[in-house]
């Protein structure tokens, strides 16, 4: 049986020990680690008894014991019953990580791949990209950029080269067009850390499989509703929406029939034309068939700003003022031509370092869930008045789950019928998965000099148009809605 020298080294100076901000069990421990780090204990040596150390540092046994288990805790030292502390080694032992936790961790610090549609043009997001680099320098993570055009084929081809590259998240825009990616399938089945762009209405991925990774969006209903209030309160009453893609397909061609029909804007007084091509030449060519069509529209909403500047430039050649005849308001706050494009444009905007924190606050979280870590919950405070609806899915979702609590302890605590056969033992339920996050970005109005009060006899008591707004389409690229 070991036993302790009949004179042990003092592991510090008597007297009380203290340090700033730290209790005193914390003081002594950090003091005791000192004294085996400069070998004034070394190995196999046993510290003085413990009532000894309390009067010589004027502490109680307990205070004592809590630095000794915090030494036994990193493997300092260890507790050899009837005799005492006993020195094992000078540096504390390698934690033990778990495969679970060291997937977790190669996950927060691995590269993040971002799959966008286009990097060349305005719509590959630039600022959003910058943003979420420049967040993700912060972590210590690295980024890498791939164009998928919206293809699935593409999608695949691309998710396989980042995979091969080390890739640990993804950021995706998924596919649009083409065949179904599987790639992106398989990386949401095996649960690695995924956050999807956009609303899952026009892609290919298949409904189960957005269902069960994170979504990250605008507050595209927010940010028309702005834009429609501000041209409203000026006095415009007849307006038309220049959408980029299929209308029954965005949110924001949606937002805006909703909006109108609250308002009680008859069908005569306003006009929507879908595939709009994203570019000037696109809006250019679409407002000249609106006006053909459209008589005494005042306000033109496009949902992308390059469609905008497109329409103030063949408005403008037109010899129609703006923004004394007709106002324009576009989305994005971004211009190929740079901000000086813009230096007139209304425009609806969002906070890219929003979207960026977002993001990469979903990767983070889905990397603790996926080791075991206990996850933060989705911040619905962060939504609050953003045009969403969280506290509608977080009252339902606390339902579904109060109902299943209800139910299971209703049944447990149901006595078995006389006679009745005895109740099979019930498997113990497994912890509740993770729930995918579904975040909306705040949308806001910057206001410029694209917009004005309509001139006198075209608001709300004006002249109807000479022809209604919805004819059949006509030939040509310009489709009315």
């Amino acid at each position: 049986m070991p036993r302790r020298a009949a004179t042990a080294p003092q592991p510090a100076p008597p007297g009380p020990v203290q340090a700033e901000g730290r209790t005193t069990a914390d003081a002594l421990a950090a003091s005791f680690i000192k004294a085996i780090e400069d070998r004034v204990l070394k190995k196999g040596r046993f510290f003085p008894p413990l009532r000894e150390l309390a009067v010589r540092h004027t502490a109680s046994p307990v205070t004592i014991r809590k630095a000794f288990a915090e030494l036994v805790s990193l493997g300092l030292v260890e507790s050899v019953p009837n005799v005492g502390y006993r020195v094992l080694r000078r540096k504390p032992r390698p934690a033990k990580v778990s495969k679970k936790e060291e997937a977790a961790r190669a996950a927060e610090r691995g590269p993040i791949g971002i799959l966008y549609g286009d990097l060349a043009s305005i719509q590959g997001a630039s600022r959003s990209i910058a943003a979420i680099e420049a967040m993700a320098a912060q972590r210590g993570r690295a980024v890498m950029l791939a164009a998928t055009q919206r293809d699935g084929t593409r999608e695949d081809e691309a998710l396989r080269r980042m995979i091969d590259a080390g890739v640990q998240a993804l950021i995706v825009a998924p596919a649009t067009e083409g065949p179904r990616g599987v790639e992106l399938e398989r990386w949401i089945r095996a649960k690695r850390p995924a956050v999807l762009e956009g609303h899952p209405g026009p892609w290919t991925l298949r409904a189960k499989a957005a269902a069960a990774a994170d979504h990250v969006d605008l507050d595209n209903t927010g940010g028309m509703h702005a834009a429609l209030e501000h041209c409203w309160s000026l006095g415009h009453r007849r307006f038309a929406l220049l959408c980029a893609g299929a209308p029954e397909l965005s949110e924001r061609a949606e937002a805006w029939r909703a909006w109108l029909d609250e308002r009680g804007v008859p069908g005569a007084h306003r006009a929507l034309l879908g595939y709009v091509p994203p570019s000037r030449e696109g809006g250019a060519l679409h407002w000249r068939g609106l006006r053909e069509r459209a008589g005494t529209i005042t306000a033109v909403l496009c949902t992308g700003d390059e469609i905008a500047l497109g329409v103030i430039d063949a408005a403008r050649a037109a010899g129609v003022k703006v923004p004394q005849d007709l106002s324009v308001v576009g989305f994005g706050n971004e211009s190929v031509d740079g901000p000086y494009a813009l230096r007139e444009l209304t425009t609806v905007d969002f906070d890219r370092e929003h979207l960026a924190h977002y993001l990469l606050a979903s990767l983070d979280d889905q990397a603790r869930a996926r080791a075991g870590v206990r996850y933060e919950e989705l911040p619905w405070d962060a939504l609050a008045g953003t045009g969403g609806a969280p506290a509608a899915v977080r009252a339902a979702s606390a339902a579904v789950v109060g109902a299943e609590t209800h139910a299971q302890a209703q049944a447990q605590a149901t006595p078995a019928v006389q006679g009745s056969a005895p109740a099979k033992p019930r498997r113990a339920k497994k912890e509740p998965q993770r729930t995918p996050w579904r975040l909306r970005v705040p949308m806001f109005l910057v206001v410029r000099h694209s917009t004005a009060a309509p001139p006198r006899g075209t608001g709300a008591a004006g002249p109807a148009p000479a022809s209604p707004l919805r004819p059949s389409p006509p030939s040509g690229p310009i489709r009315i809605w």
